[in-house]
């Protein structure tokens, strides 16, 4: 008998020690796994961190080109304007035909005119740079789109006995959704909605705005030619030569031109910069010259002589250039 008690005594510490051991390996196992979950982790959340930082250096990268090649751009494009306006004044020195200097003039006014070919082609590029900008991505498409559906979208049952699953059925599966976040989510169903009519609304400024641009390019050109087409493309010619050897008096005139053209945002409640109503050099320049001297001849109307002077005098003041006497060189006859 106390061999028997024995016996059975042994075999339940025994059994005892396995189910100890049993339980030590199971939590071993156990912290093993949760170990191993921890490291893929901290791994994917590596990996998407050097995700993030390559797509970041790339698109720096390609910024840094961009200036790059933008630099190189305009010198080219500089050194080329300047070689076309040589080539005018070289026409006007031989007293070449008229028919030469109109083909100059045309190649001119497209490459580097307000309202020339080049100008049109980059305002489209941008109006379509910037609908794209707009126009919400695949992730943003998704996310509204579901969340903008009728009540039956949302029907999970009726979804299985209609059609065997459908979209909403399928994303509650994959993302494993409780039914406290699809309720979350099906409440913010308000405001996805308005947030599509943003989008819409943004890009229906953005087609208006294209409309306008383009009435204003058109108007431009029109503008332009009935301007230039009053004079002689030998006169024309000399007129752009003007502007580029006195500069100094075209800067000035854009000195008079924004404060004048300030006061009538002003008055209208519209702002614009003044790099908005700078002309360069490089453009046709009647746009500034035409404005500018009806806005002289309003002020000296209105104000008379000596208002006039004042105005002129404390323009004159205000801008950097007045310190330096204007030159205005002769044309060659």
């Amino acid at each position: 008998t106390t061999t028997t008690a024995g016996s059975g005594s042994g075999s339940s510490v025994a059994a005892s020690s396995a189910a100890a051991a049993s339980r030590k390996r199971l939590l071993q196992r156990q912290k093993n796994r949760e170990a191993v979950r921890n490291c893929r982790k901290r791994k994917r959340e590596k990996y998407q961190k050097l995700e993030e930082e390559v797509a970041y250096l790339r698109q720096y990268n390609k910024q840094l080109e961009s200036q790059l090649n933008k630099g190189r751009d305009g010198r080219d494009r500089e050194v080329a304007r300047k070689a076309e306006l040589k080539g005018m004044q070289e026409l006007l020195d031989q007293d070449s035909a008229e028919t030469e200097m109109k083909k100059r003039l045309n190649s001119y006014k497209e490459m580097y005119s307000d309202f020339g070919r080049e100008r049109g082609s980059a305002i489209t590029y941008h109006m379509s740079k910037l609908k794209s900008l707009l126009v919400p991505n695949t992730v943003s498409k998704m996310t509204i789109w579901s969340l903008q559906q009728d009540d039956e979208f949302y029907d999970e049952k009726k979804n299985q006995k209609t059609f065997g699953g459908g979209i909403w059925n399928m994303l509650t599966s994959e993302l494993q959704l409780t039914d406290e976040q699809k309720k979350t989510l099906l409440g913010m169903r308000h405001g996805v909605r308005a947030q599509r009519r943003n989008v819409a609304e943004c890009l229906r400024i953005l087609r208006e705005l294209e409309s306008r641009v383009s009435g204003n390019f058109d108007s431009m050109s029109k503008q332009m030619d009935e301007v230039m087409s009053t004079i002689t493309p030998a006169q024309q010619a000399r007129f752009l030569l003007w502007i580029e050897k006195n500069k100094a008096c075209t800067f000035m005139l854009n000195n008079m031109w924004n404060p004048v053209q300030n006061e009538t945002d002003a008055s209208v409640g519209t702002g614009t910069s003044e790099d908005e109503l700078d002309d360069s050099a490089s453009t046709m320049g009647m746009s500034v010259a035409s404005e500018v001297s009806s806005k002289v001849q309003s002020v000296l109307s209105s104000g008379g002589v000596a208002k006039a002077r004042a105005t002129t005098s404390s323009s004159a003041t205000s801008s950097p250039a007045a310190a330096v006497p204007v030159k205005l060189e002769p044309q060659a006859k």
